[in-house]
């Protein structure tokens, strides 16, 4: 009975080793077992940064963009602004000068008096322009010519008649500050019913214009000439 008893203890000490490895582990064990947590976390961690970095720089980025994106839309409209300063400079002397279509009973040199067409184009600006010139036009064709370039006096007196006086040749090479001249087209009206009258000049700064009698005006580059000389 004693040994029987001496048996039970043993088993229960064994199997309370067992209860404790199998809870707990060894030393060993639970050394090993931190390290690998501590490692995980180590791990978890690192990468935790490494994509909050990535993340922010990302975001860093995004707003460099938007500040150069921002830059150049700024840039641009200065640009646009400085354009359309520089154009309305360009464009201020021949905005000044400007053409219309009379009518008017005439005597010609050599000719009996009748209804002729003239246009007249007028200098407002502070400078002179250069080579005017005029056309009738039906689309990109000349219907017509002027025949001569001068003034047309119209007096005072409705019992005096007005008076043509030749100037120079076409073009008209100089036209003054706030002086005119006339360009004498010397068909008869019918001819032009569909005309669209074009004048042509170089202002001071030798850039060429063209206006219409509607007081379109636009500068005359390669390509967009209204008539070929």
């Amino acid at each position: 009975m004693h040994q029987f008893l001496r048996s039970l203890d043993s088993l229960s000490h064994f199997l309370h080793l067992q209860y404790e490895k199998l809870q707990w582990g060894d030393l060993g064990g639970w050394i090993t077992g931190l390290a690998t947590m501590a490692l995980a976390g180590a791990t978890y961690w690192g990468f935790k940064k490494q994509a909050d970095d990535i993340d922010q720089q990302r975001k860093d980025l995004r707003d460099q963009q938007e500040q150069i994106n921002e830059q150049r839309r700024l840039t641009q409209r200065q640009t646009e602004w400085i354009e359309a300063q520089l154009a309305a400079h360009r464009r201020a002397q021949a905005r000044q000068v400007g053409a219309s279509l009379e009518l008017a009973p005439l005597a010609l040199p050599d000719r009996q008096q009748r209804e002729v067409q003239y246009i007249r184009v007028l200098n407002k600006s502070e400078r002179p322009v250069f080579a005017v010139d005029c056309r009738a036009l039906d689309g990109p064709h000349a219907l017509g010519v002027p025949e001569y370039c001068g003034h047309v006096s119209r007096p005072l007196s409705g019992a005096q008649q007005p008076s043509f006086g030749v100037e120079g040749k076409i073009p008209f090479d100089v036209l003054l500050p706030d002086k005119s001249i006339d360009f004498i087209f010397d068909r008869q009206p019918t001819t032009f019913a569909k005309a669209r009258f074009v004048v042509r000049f170089q202002d001071d700064e030798g850039v060429e214009w063209e206006r219409d009698i509607q007081q379109r005006l636009t500068e005359v580059t390669e390509g967009s000439a209204e008539w070929s000389v």
